[in-house]
């Protein structure tokens, strides 16, 4: 591990405690204007419209007033789906946007390639230093482009392990967690998908159907394709990744950082064929392609899929979890043996090109991501006490008619991640204990340390050959993922591939790979211990 993964990022939040007074002197301090009234337009994602959404801004308004004088927002919550869309309808029309969130829809390099987003590092220095006090520098490096920053990542689990989720109920009575451990061990040069692997996930489905109690199957969407590092990011997001892929090293093996093309490897095409042979053997939904969304069935009752995919994190230190946070209890179970520790800058927040006060909303943002605006971001986050949450303890809370983030039945409940810093939000009955945090840093410090922290790929040499490959990309790969693999279908789809230039962005991002390797000392192939 490098000194940068080594601080405590614990230690790093603590390290200042800005006070109020801070925050409401800063401009006098810089010589800034604060007399002057404004109202900051923020864009966030998150549940979409809730019923005391109203009530809770302006309370948030009345409180902002003491950190920041003379300075109101309306914020609008855009759901996932339709953030890119409304995000780029408002750059269309250069409507002022003063505060934005980035999501993983949203390429980065690309976004500030077409100068969407505003550099930070100034108005940060100058109107809110505790950001660059606080918020740990290996952070801040994720997010930066040829040396400028241009987002605040979201500072929360920055480890990534890939974790299968199922039931509760179904996990205790009818998965073999011996045999589980031992396939997630098998001996590999590198992070990817076994044929052993698929084969434990298949007899667990088997043996639920046997029992009579099988689900809707298993769910393709997060499950990584199969294990490797997505270069180019963008849309496709990252359901399913660009052609342009570095593999994932482990300890004790030589590593290649030699670019490939994602659905040219082996193991990805194995994926693709094993996903038709379960359409087939009906543990893939027949729906799958039409789904408006296909993770829809993860978290549900007996229709809902028996496995599907995510982060795994586990702060009991066992070998599996219970995830509390959604109304249908289910287990997390690793499917890797160690993690990856990797900023990135797939979502955090902005201040877009169209900010009419990007020095006031430089300093809201400083309250999001440090201790001295930590109840101002609480309030934005969890709403009014005793209304949407009730208080067990400082610093954690219970909310109330959901667990874990609110949704759009919720009378309110933001999303954490998408405001601000979670190392300073509240504890809730989804979190299952109270060092959760110590616990995350604790990864932080024993993961590997990712060699692509850092790299972001400029697109500007293939601008072309990226529209037409998300086309092509777009067209066919649902499609596989959903089970309807065919070698004819294939052998066309990667045909439209090197047609639409996918040897020239592969080449054009081994050059930009190679040249990030070097400025952080590693070689492109070597050994780790």
């Amino acid at each position: 591990m490098t000194n940068r993964l080594r601080k405590s990022a614990t230690l790093l939040i603590c390290l200042v405690a800005v006070s109020a007074l801070a925050f409401a002197t800063g401009d006098a301090e810089s010589g800034a204007d604060s007399s002057e009234e404004v109202q900051l337009q923020w864009l966030a994602t998150g549940p979409g419209v809730q019923r005391d959404f109203d009530e809770v801004m302006g309370i948030a308004n009345e409180m902002l007033a003491d950190y920041v004088p003379n300075t109101t927002f309306e914020m609008e919550i855009v759901p996932p789906p339709d953030y890119r869309q409304r995000f780029d309808l408002m750059m269309a029309a250069s409507e002022q946007l003063d505060i934005a969130w980035k999501g993983w829809m949203q390429g980065y390099a690309e976004e500030v390639n077409k100068g969407s987003y505003l550099p930070l590092d100034d108005l940060i220095d100058q109107y809110a230093p505790a950001i660059k006090e606080e918020v740990p520098s290996w952070l801040l490096t994720a997010g930066r482009i040829d040396g400028e920053l241009y987002i605040i990542p979201k500072f929360e689990v920055h480890y990534w392990q890939m974790g299968l989720h199922t039931d509760n109920a179904k996990f205790e009575q009818y998965f073999d967690l011996e045999g589980w451990m031992e396939t997630v061990a098998i001996d590999t040069p590198y992070n990817t998908v076994t044929p052993d692997l698929y084969d434990a996930m298949e007899e667990y489905m088997q043996t639920l159907r046997d029992a009579g109690v099988g689900g809707s199957g298993f769910s393709p969407w997060v499950f990584t394709m199969p294990r490797g590092e997505d270069l180019v990011k963008g849309p496709p997001n990252w359901t399913y990744t660009m052609p342009a892929v570095a593999n994932v090293y482990r300890p004790g093996y030589e590593w290649d950082f030699t670019v490939l093309n994602t659905y040219e490897r082996p193991e990805t095409i194995a994926f693709f064929e094993k996903m038709a042979e379960w359409r087939e053997e009906g543990f893939i939904r027949e729906d799958m392609l039409s789904l408006a969304n296909p993770r829809q069935f993860e978290n549900t009752d007996a229709e809902g899929y028996d496995i599907w995919f995510h982060n795994y994190v586990n702060p009991l230190g066992t070998d599996y979890t219970v995830e509390t946070r959604w109304s249908q209890l289910h287990t997390r179970v690793a499917a890797e043996p160690f993690p990856f520790v990797q900023p990135t800058p797939n979502d955090g927040n902005t201040i877009p090109r169209t900010a009419a006060n990007p020095e006031r909303a430089i300093q809201v943002m400083a309250l999001m991501q440090t201790e001295a605006g930590a109840d101002f971001y609480n309030t934005l986050v969890w709403g009014i006490e005793g209304r949407h949450y009730n208080e067990v303890r400082p610093g954690r809370i219970e909310t109330i008619d959901y667990a874990g983030q609110g949704n759009a039945d919720s009378p309110y409940g933001l999303w954490k991640w998408a405001l601000g810093n979670v190392w300073n939000a509240w504890l809730t009955q989804a979190d299952q204990s109270d060092d959760l945090f110590e616990y995350y840093e604790a990864q932080h410090q024993l993961g590997i340390e990712s060699p692509f922290t850092g790299f972001n790929f400029d697109t500007t040499n293939v601008v072309n050959e990226l529209a037409q490959i998300r086309s092509v990309l777009s067209e066919y790969v649902r499609a596989f993922m959903s089970g309807y693999y065919e070698e004819d279908l294939y052998a066309e789809f990667l045909e439209k591939l090197d047609l639409a230039g996918v040897d020239t962005l592969i080449d054009e991002t081994q050059g930009q790979l190679d040249a990030h390797l070097a400025s952080i000392n590693i070689p492109k192939t070597g050994y780790i211990q």
